[in-house]
């Protein structure tokens, strides 16, 4: 198991393997967005995701590797009413994700830039 008890390595690098594969996907809110890219590389790799939605169950933390990770715009506009407005999963590097926040693409963003614009959401 790695550190984060989530995952064996073999797991945590095919998780690594497909999202480093789609570095650069552009983003769409509608077509390619972060949920569609969490849900394809879980897919890739063989593990079902719930639907990512109020009744969303996954471990909410940065400290996860290869986990789910889901935040909420520092910016979020009162009375918005989702349980979470962006996720992605933990990598070595920092948070891979598809982000209109973060070149309009998949990219891997570092922890200290992650912070300033997101936080964990409350679930």
């Amino acid at each position: 198991m790695n550190g984060s008890g989530l995952f064996n390595q073999d797991t945590l690098e095919a998780i690594f393997f497909e999202a480093e594969r789609l570095l650069g996907k552009s983003y769409g809110q509608n077509t390619f967005n972060c949920v569609h890219f969490v849900i394809t590389v879980f897919d890739k790799v063989g593990i079902p995701v719930p639907m990512m939605d109020e009744n969303i169950q996954l471990p909410v933390t940065h400290n996860n590797l290869g986990g789910v990770i889901l935040l909420d715009i520092r910016t979020k506009k009162p009375g918005d009413q989702r349980n979470f407005t962006h996720c992605g999963i933990v990598h070595t590097n920092g948070l891979i994700h598809c982000s209109r926040q973060f070149g309009r693409c998949v990219s891997i963003t570092p922890w200290d830039k992650v912070w300033q614009k997101y936080e964990l959401a409350e679930l």
